[in-house]
């Protein structure tokens, strides 16, 4: 008669986990190494993004630095062209006193 309420006396049932050990453990090592490749691959794949994402910020900011350098060299050019149209304009007004006064 079957007693459902006793375990299974050791020395009647053989020990089926004895041959899966092996196994099991092939299964497991396979299973981590996927893991620890795919983990590997999805860290490379993001370092490799953001690397990407900085060499276009690093290109877009040198454009701004190049922008404003241009701007700035345009500023003292044109500051410096308004300079010399003032020296000239009171170079003249200058000479139209003096010879006024001569006369």
């Amino acid at each position: 008669m079957l007693q459902c309420n006793r375990p299974p006396d050791p020395r009647t049932v053989p020990d089926m986990n004895a041959n899966m050990k092996g196994i099991t453990m092939t299964k497991i090592n396979t299973a981590a190494e996927f893991d620890t490749n795919t983990a590997e691959i999805n860290f490379n794949a993001g370092a490799d993004a953001i690397k990407a994402g900085f060499d276009k910020a690093v290109a877009g900011y040198d454009n701004v630095v190049s922008y404003s350098k241009d701007t700035a060299e345009a500023l003292i050019k044109s500051a410096t062209v308004a300079g010399k149209g003032a020296e000239t304009l009171n170079n003249e007004i200058y000479a139209y006193a003096k010879q006024s006064l001569d006369d």
